[in-house]
């Protein structure tokens, strides 16, 4: 059933208020994310600010599928494995050793990260017009894919006896999460560079995936605003030259 099926919005209520029960908040939500984005890059290897951090991620993880607006199947699915993975991870965080502790939890929050991603995604491919919701959508995606890589190097990082960097260390998660954006926009600084076989793959692969999003979603997206998408009419890439 659409949203216009379910009849008019409720009038009132606060400014915040309106913004939590609406759809497509992507504004709201790409916010939300910086700001959670800024908590894992300041978070080091404290306990406390890790599960601080993952609690922000589990917000983001409900307000994106709260403004996604997503099937009763996804959002029962998604809430069980997200919540058995984060139950698991806070349990072995206190439990286990530090270093598989403190895998646990970034493996977590890799299946929290997974989660908004697919929600947002799910929710942008129903837009029949591309407006600047659909834009802050798929900024959000591309942002919470360097987090998730983040998180990977620093499950590898944890669990691998060898440092993770070819510089001898682990890195903070500040380290990562830098290490992640340069590798994901393919700056390539060289300043850090992984060390280990697979820790190499997974750089090159969200290296191809961060180059490809950037190059095909958000440049089809983004010469494709106002467009409309009715009728299944396909969205296409803006000829160059005069029609002829």
């Amino acid at each position: 059933m659409s949203d216009q099926a379910k009849g008019p919005e409720r009038p009132g209520g606060t400014r915040i208020g309106r913004t939590l029960r609406d759809p497509d908040r992507y504004g709201a939500l790409l916010l939300l994310i910086v700001c959670t984005l800024v908590m894992q890059a300041v978070t080091g290897e404290s306990k406390l600010l890790r599960l601080i951090a993952v609690g922000l991620q589990v917000l983001v993880l409900v307000f994106a599928i709260k403004t996604s607006r997503p099937g009763h199947t996804y959002v029962r699915v998604v809430s069980v494995i997200a919540g058995a993975a984060v139950l698991a991870g806070v349990a072995l965080m206190f439990l286990a050793a530090d270093r598989f502790g403190l895998a646990s939890i970034n493996a977590a929050s890799v299946v929290l990260l997974v989660g908004v991603i697919f929600a947002i995604g799910r929710r942008l491919t129903t837009h029949r017009e591309i407006t600047g919701s659909t834009i802050a959508g798929a900024v959000c995606i591309y942002l919470l894919l360097g987090m998730t890589f983040a998180s990977v190097d620093a499950v590898l990082a944890a669990l691998d006896t060898a440092p993770f960097f070819a510089q001898g260390t682990d890195g903070t998660s500040l380290d990562r999460l830098y290490f992640s954006f340069v590798t994901l926009t393919t700056v390539g600084y060289g300043d850090y560079t992984a060390h280990g076989g697979l820790g190499r793959m997974i750089a090159v692969t969200e290296a191809l995936m961060g180059q490809l999003y950037l190059v095909t979603v958000l440049a089809l997206l983004v010469s494709n605003i106002g467009r409309s998408r009715n009728r299944g009419i396909p969205l296409e890439e803006p000829e160059d030259g005069s029609e002829g």
